[in-house]
């Protein structure tokens, strides 16, 4: 499969120019964002001026320039240029600015919830409370007992929109500012980026409560109380004891419509930090040492194998920023505990030279990046916080 060379800003022009009259807008997209992926081209060797003169024609880029021989560039002269190629083209690097940005390695919001597409905002997710043990003994040829399924429900939040638009002016094409165009749309790429994962974050770590079930809404996190089970307790990470009591408060829930434990397995823990080579050690030991009595000069010291599950650890410098603490620690299973109602993910679409601004802002095309979707609590039995006595 063909793939674009590094070479300089001008020849790649020119190389792009070519694949595109030969094989079409489409292919050539696919090929840059192709060749970009996999390290043969970067950002930075993009010239934007001399795509503009490529793609579209030197006359057309000197027709920018107010000192343009007559002076003024006459619409009917110009109206046989067609600007589309270079904002197809272009738009592909700005694409890849922002979805580099965007998919940042360091955020971890996506792993903690299970994306749900919706077309509502806000939405009643109805469910059925469950029977529990309540099977009954029908004596032979008697009647079956019939059954009420109580109403069972949680709502989510409404979802707002959030998007940025990086515009690239006829300066920009001019003076061939591509770095700078590329930058702002890198800019509004983290900028949508960092807004969904702070928002997944705040959820997760229960900064923002929006658990609302059957028409009330309580804190993510209970200590007593509250959603009718215990989630939340005061142990610091230490080591594997620490996680066994987590592990036992899930055994210790129930289901709130009837006395049933709720099966819990756990696959994740979530860490700030401070405490990120601590969890690596507690969750990488080959073996367990048990000491029961330290000041006893005859307790024994017992030695086995570590009985812990491959749990993952997630863990990020936000986590911190969002809660003040790099004491506390998260665990349990959160995509079943938390949801990101989406409407749209990140979607980026453009706009050419036809549009107003083209004319009262000198706007040659403009790139526009939006995002629609809010996490919420969906079942906070799935996940157990420890405050460690904060």
């Amino acid at each position: 499969m063909r793939r674009f060379r590094r070479t300089s800003p001008q020849s790649l022009a020119r190389e792009i120019g070519r694949l595109y009259r030969a094989d079409g807008a489409v292919a050539t997209c696919r090929h840059m964002q192709e060749s970009l992926e996999e390290g043969h081209l970067s950002l930075g060797q993009f010239s934007l001026r001399s795509l503009a003169e490529e793609l579209v024609g030197r006359e057309w880029v000197e027709s920018l320039n107010p000192r343009h021989e007559t002076g003024m560039v006459l619409t009917e002269a110009n109206s046989a240029v067609d600007t589309s190629v270079f904002s197809n083209i272009f738009g592909q690097l700005a694409y890849s600015a922002i979805m580099d940005a965007y998919d940042n390695p360091a955020f971890i919001g996506d792993q903690l919830v299970t994306t749900v597409p919706t077309t509502l905002n806000g939405e009643r997710i109805p469910g059925m409370s469950t029977l529990g043990d309540d099977s009954e003994i029908v004596d032979e040829a008697q009647l079956y007992p019939t059954t009420g399924i109580a109403e069972d429900w949680i709502d989510t939040p409404v979802i707002p929109k959030r998007g940025h638009i990086v515009p690239v002016t006829k300066e920009a094409v001019f003076h061939d500012n591509v770095h700078l165009v590329l930058t702002r749309a890198g800019e509004v790429g983290n900028s949508l980026g960092i807004s969904k994962d702070n928002r997944i974050l705040d959820v997760a770590l229960g900064e923002t409560n929006n658990y609302k079930r059957r028409g009330s809404s309580f804190n993510t996190y209970a200590a007593s109380g509250g959603h009718g089970i215990v989630n939340q307790h005061s142990g610091v990470l230490a080591d594997w004891s620490d996680i066994d009591e987590a592990e036992l408060l899930f055994d210790a829930m129930t289901d709130p419509n009837n006395t049933e434990p709720i099966d819990v397995l756990p696959t994740t823990l979530i860490v700030p930090s401070a405490l990120r080579h601590k969890a690596r050690q507690i969750l990488g030991a080959e073996r367990i040492d048990s000491r029961p009595n330290l000041t006893n000069a005859a307790g024994e010291i017992t030695i086995g194998p570590s009985t812990l599950s491959p749990y993952e650890l997630l863990t990020s410098p936000r986590i911190k920023a969002r809660t003040s603490s790099a004491a506390q620690w998260w665990f349990g299973n959160p995509k079943k505990a938390f949801w990101y109602m989406e409407n749209w993910p990140i979607t980026i679409t453009q706009q050419g030279p036809d549009s107003p601004e083209a004319f009262s802002r000198d706007i040659v095309v403009q790139f526009k990046a939006s995002e629609k979707g809010v996490p919420a609590v969906v079942d906070p039995h799935f996940m157990v916080h420890s405050d460690a006595g904060e």
